[in-house]
């Protein structure tokens, strides 16, 4: 990792390599002093400092090998001066020579690492305080900038008479001041909605200091979870896919890793009053005098805008979307599951439903999402359409055998031609709103079915089976 800022000094060398030791100015992005060392020992068992400061002449070079540091009992390592530079050369160089494996985020997909580093750094790469580039050994350096979402300009649903074509821009200006103990905390942003519905670019944007906090995949959507009375993302498929925003967190804190914002004390109530103000101020509308209280505009056309006509998967079969809109549903599943325990497994046959056995198997690609059982069991979701001319049941199923070995694999077909899926999905905006969240419930059916033929056949399954498990299911995933 090599960055061409100031270089460590030989004065700020001691400190920068004591973990938990604070700059003097902590009001920048090295505010915690244990970020680099913290990183670099947990992605490798060997790595290196090179660096050479602006006004030095020299190249110092800090090497840290855990094995040898634990061998040798070292207290101090030395600083190794490897070459002469000039007076106004600056860099500093990070190599991470022996990686773990089991830390190395190897579900992470090069083109998911640059969009997280996209929207991490967005601020600074749009007005241009940073150049953030990317090599990942073979394509040579690739500048990362971040594409800002359209935001929806288009009239009002509800518009009447002259107003019908009026072009409105669908965003809303956030300011939030609160007073509390530790000081003064403010919110300013914008709420918008998405010109074109896409979950992954929904939700809220948590930035401090000019640097993404929470967004993208880890953007905030404000649920249940965060306030009973004043919820704005509730399962509901369109503020789900439609809502998003930026908001800037001044007088607020962070977490050590700088993933998640401090809210504060529960006394102060930040975030409730926060989302009372947010609640109010897009969702509903409240009369002072009769304390009455209706939907704003804003949710209004959030909750009924259609898609512009333009777009280009308008009027298409779901066959013709299909390949390219599922690796978008897959690229969503395989970041929302977290650990769920179900019953004990005993040895069976494979099981398949053959409802589907006679249709004809469509050539898609084959992909597959995970869903963790316990930590050595897990299975493998791949969720496949065919084409049955819609004459038999909606969807199947079929366990592949593996010889009792994980990850199991479950193979779901859904009948493309079927009324209930063009019911479903009769565009692709349809399909980007809602596909997720389906097949997700009905990849869960399938391995609480599964679950069910492989538990001890001498007792019979409750009735509640499956009700019992998807709710436990469901919770696990929050």
């Amino acid at each position: 990792i090599k960055d061409n800022a100031g270089g460590i000094t030989d004065a700020d060398l001691d400190r920068a390599l004591v973990i938990g030791d604070r700059p003097k100015n902590a009001k920048g992005f090295n505010e915690f002093g244990v970020g680099m060392k913290m990183s670099a020992f947990w992605f490798a068992d060997r790595w290196s400092i090179t660096t050479t400061a602006l006004g030095e002449n020299y190249i110092k070079q800090i090497t840290f090998d855990v094995d040898e540091i634990e061998a040798n009992d070292t207290q101090e390592l030395p600083v190794v001066n490897i070459g002469s530079a000039k007076a106004d050369d600056h860099y500093t160089i990070i190599e991470l020579e022996s990686i773990y494996e089991d830390h190395f985020p190897i579900r992470a997909t090069l083109t998911k690492i640059k969009s997280h580093l996209r929207s991490m750094y967005r601020r600074l790469t749009v007005d241009n305080t940073m150049d953030l580039q990317f090599n990942d050994g073979n394509s040579g350096w690739e500048k990362l900038d971040f594409d800002q979402p359209e935001i929806l300009n288009m009239p009002y649903v509800f518009a009447e008479n002259k107003d019908k074509n009026k072009d409105i821009l669908w965003k809303k200006e956030i300011l939030f001041e609160q007073s509390t103990k530790s000081g003064e905390k403010k919110i300013k942003g914008w709420v918008g909605l998405l010109a074109k519905s896409k979950k992954p670019n929904a939700g809220f944007s948590l930035v401090r200091r000019k640097r993404v906090i929470e967004g993208q995949d880890n953007s905030w959507r404000p649920s249940n979870n965060d306030s009973f009375d004043h919820i704005i993302f509730s399962g509901n498929s369109e503020p789900s896919a439609r809502l998003f925003g930026e908001f800037d967190m001044v007088g607020f804190e962070v977490s050590n890793n700088k993933s998640k914002i401090n809210w504060g004390n529960e006394e102060d109530a930040v975030k409730e009053n926060f989302l009372n103000y947010l609640y109010h101020h897009i969702k509903k509308e409240k009369f002072i005098n009769s304390g009455q209280t209706t939907n704003h505009e804003f949710w209004n056309q959030l909750l009924n805008y259609l898609k512009p006509q333009d777009d280009e998967n308008d009027g298409k079969d779901i066959k013709e979307f299909y390949p390219e809109k599922m690796d978008d549903v897959i690229s969503q599943l395989q970041n929302t599951h977290r650990e769920v325990v179900f019953p004990s497994k005993v040895d069976v046959d494979s099981h398949q439903t053959n409802d589907l056995s006679s249709a004809q198997e469509l050539n898609f690609h084959e992909k597959y999402f995970e869903i963790n059982v316990t930590d050595t069991e897990q299975w493998k979701i791949s969720i496949q359409p065919v084409s049955n001319q819609g004459e038999s049941s909606w969807y199947s199923y079929k366990a592949i055998a593996n010889e009792d070995k994980w990850p199991r694999v479950l193979v779901i077909n859904f009948d493309m031609d079927h009324s209930y899926t063009k019911s479903l999905f009769p565009s692709a905006q349809a399909f980007d709103s809602t596909a997720t969240s389906i097949l997700k419930i009905y990849a869960y059916l399938c391995i609480i079915e599964q679950s069910a033929i492989e538990d001890d056949g001498n007792e019979p399954v409750n009735p509640s089976y499956f009700r019992d498990y998807l709710n436990q299911i469901l919770f696990s995933i929050g």
